[in-house]
């Protein structure tokens, strides 16, 4: 019988060779990979962005392997860069800019959290963080007691005070997402933006065959729940996949470019993970 931590492990280790394949395909055979890494960070980018276009901020070295939670944020909003004012994220439209890896600091020693994207208008700001494969094997993130007075004296976020209760009491039942890094977030948030409602957007890869898997399943259950626990609090907590904001986005008729831009994104990330052969 297989363990649960071996499973894990293989389900995080067939998915990436599934996106690894999806990329070969797309290259037509070429080289990609020496030694792991991708050769050159423009392999991993889809058709329409360019290494030349990465902002200053981006992180190169997170931009080599095609399970990088980094390239799919990069592939997904580089181009609305020149469009920032009709994105539709979380709801909302109307930015006035997006900016890549934000830092938040929270007000404590070390580093601060770091967003994947920030979108801004004048009465609201959208924080994204991206989760490609990583909720299937990471870590928990640990949150340090200094956390703990600076959370419950920052206004209007009790909801998320009452999880980091309910996690230091080891009551979370969380296999998937990861409360600890998202209380950071939702601090850091707080302090940074005390003025104007904040939304956290949580967006998740998954594959075409999502629902066969356990995993998935349960990740996608954990985040709903989260996101009902701290509705009420003033960083709010919103879940969504990157299929389901695709499909949104196809929808729209503008801007021009934004159907071709869909396809290339579905070409390279919607792929079926092989289901387990037992002997």
């Amino acid at each position: 019988m297989i363990s649960h931590q071996s499973h894990q492990a293989s389900l995080a280790q067939r998915t990436g060779l599934a996106l690894a394949e999806a990329l070969r395909q797309e290259h037509a055979g070429d080289l990609l990979f020496v030694n792991g890494p991708i050769r050159r960070i423009n392999d991993l980018l889809i058709d329409g962005v360019r290494h030349e276009q990465l902002p200053s901020s981006i992180d190169r070295p997170r931009l080599r392997s095609p399970q990088s939670a980094a390239a799919l944020a990069i592939n997904t909003f580089l181009p609305w860069q020149r469009a920032p004012e009709q994105l539709p994220l979380a709801g909302w439209t109307g930015f006035d800019a997006v900016q890549f890896e934000v830092r938040c600091p929270t007000g404590l020693r070390g580093t601060p959290p770091h967003l994947d994207l920030l979108a801004l208008r004048g009465e609201v700001a959208v924080a994204v963080i991206v989760r490609c494969i990583e909720y299937l094997s990471r870590r928990k993130t640990a949150v340090a007691p200094s956390y703990d007075q600076l959370l419950a004296t920052t206004p209007g976020l009790e909801p998320w005070r009452r999880q980091l209760d309910r996690l230091r009491q080891q009551l979370q039942p969380y296999r998937h997402v990861d409360p600890g890094a998202l209380i950071k977030f939702a601090l850091a948030l707080g302090r940074t933006f005390p003025d104007r409602p904040t939304i956290l957007l949580y967006l998740y890869w998954e594959p075409l065959n999502a629902d066969r898997f356990e995993e998935f399943c349960r990740h996608r259950e954990e985040a709903a729940e989260l996101a009902d626990a701290v509705r009420d609090a003033r960083v709010t907590f919103a879940p969504q996949s990157f299929a389901a904001m695709w499909q949104e986005w196809a929808a729209r008729g503008t801007p021009s470019w934004l159907a071709d831009h869909v396809a290339r994104l579905r070409a390279r990330y919607c792929v079926s993970i092989p289901a387990v052969k037992h002997l």
